[in-house]
């Protein structure tokens, strides 16, 4: 079961003609918004756009910085609490190979309606699968066994950490999937020149680590305001 202290923090953005996911994070008492760095490509214009109330709302964000080495990630802020600071850990060790994960967003814009319950915030989807394994030697890739759309983009991956008493993880970035090229067959079953990218079922993710280093680099988020959250929680 995915708890609302991890839903309350996904968000449907648009920013030009490119739509995505993107999620709240919290770090040394400051609030940042994390998404895919394709999602908001060339970001100098200072306005971001959320869906809310079954509309585009825009607000006013600020550049932190993009993904340590490469990696698929933008790290923005803005000038008020866009979400509760519900817990939300980011793991001190990798995670375990074939740990189950979850990954959640708005695929082709997809969702379910929230109404109070999520502030009028839609709630995104959720998707499973299990972390197939991870490479280095640039930025930091988390391989999944699921499927991705167009849509998921920017959105975090989680995981439950398994002991007593455990809380969720978020362990990675939404990037893209796995794509190879297959042929496309005409009406008498022949192969045609022609091809097509078909999903293999493979997530791509990067590290959430990347998005850390670049906040520490420039810790300008949000003050917390605990008033709020408490006041949210009730």
């Amino acid at each position: 079961m995915i708890p609302i202290e991890i839903i309350s923090r996904v968000f449907r953005i648009k920013h030009g003609n490119s739509t995505g996911s993107c999620f709240t994070l919290e770090l040394d008492g400051k609030q940042y918004i994390c998404t895919a760095k394709h999602c908001v490509e060339n970001f100098t214009d200072g306005t971001l756009e959320v869906f809310q109330d079954r509309e585009w709302k825009c607000i006013r964000t600020v550049l932190v910085g993009y993904g340590s080495d490469g990696a698929d990630i933008a790290v923005l802020a803005t000038n008020f609490q866009l979400s509760p600071s519900y817990s939300l850990h980011s793991p001190t060790k990798p995670s375990p190979y074939a740990q189950e994960l979850y990954f959640l967003g708005f695929p082709y814009g997809m969702h379910i309606e929230g109404g109070s319950f999520n502030r009028n915030f839609p709630i995104p989807l959720v998707k499973k699968g299990i972390l197939s394994g991870v490479i280095s030697g640039g930025p930091v890739t988390h391989y999944i066994d699921g499927h991705n759309n167009p849509g998921f983009s920017g959105g975090p991956v989680v995981y439950r950490e398994e002991m007593p008493g455990s809380v969720f993880c978020v362990s990675a970035v939404i990037s893209s999937y796995g794509a190879m090229p297959e042929p496309v067959f005409d009406g008498q079953g022949k192969e045609t020149a022609l091809r097509y990218h078909a999903n293999t079922g493979i997530v791509i993710a990067h590290g959430i680590e990347h998005a850390l280093v670049a906040i520490r680099a420039n810790p300008i988020g949000y003050e917390l305001n605990e008033n709020w959250r408490r006041l949210s929680e009730l």
